[in-house]
């Protein structure tokens, strides 16, 4: 829709750092979507076996402080779009979300009968309606548990 390349970062990955971020984030594409996914991940409960693990010596974990310094500064590079997602809104820090980090937020819940028939139509169009009305019932039976 907006004709932009998708850039996807893991931020809760166990080699993500400051400096790791910043670097990746610098070289995000101007004229690009930035999708950080299950951002209340990214610096919570992090410490887990590194400095156990020869891998991670050495390396110091992203941070709080770390992850609004390089948000700050995408933020300040025009024609980039944010997306971040969360399922637990309330276990972000206030410095994350405030005005001018976040312009907008969005509740997103779960899909209902009419968009999961719409989204299966748009990715799989070559199935039959018996296909997809098997595929839906399915949907509506492992979903059932999470309403």
């Amino acid at each position: 829709h907006f004709d932009l390349s998708i850039s996807t970062l893991n931020l809760s990955q166990g080699t993500m750092t400051d400096n790791r971020l910043q670097q990746l984030l610098s070289n995000v594409p101007e004229e690009s979507i930035i999708l950080l996914e299950d951002i209340d991940a990214a610096t919570v409960g992090r410490h887990y076996e590194k400095e156990d693990n020869i891998r991670f010596q050495g390396m110091k974990p992203l941070t709080l402080s770390g992850l609004l310094n390089s948000l700050d500064g995408v933020i300040s590079t025009e024609g980039r779009i944010i997306f971040m997602t969360t399922n637990y809104i309330d276990r972000l820090d206030p410095a994350l979300i405030r005005p001018g980090r976040v312009d907008f937020k969005q509740y997103i819940g779960p899909l209902t009968a009419d968009q999961t028939e719409r989204m299966l139509v748009r990715f799989y169009p070559h199935l039959t309606r018996d296909e997809m009305n098997e595929f839906l019932k399915q949907i509506e039976q492992l979903t059932d548990n999470y309403s």
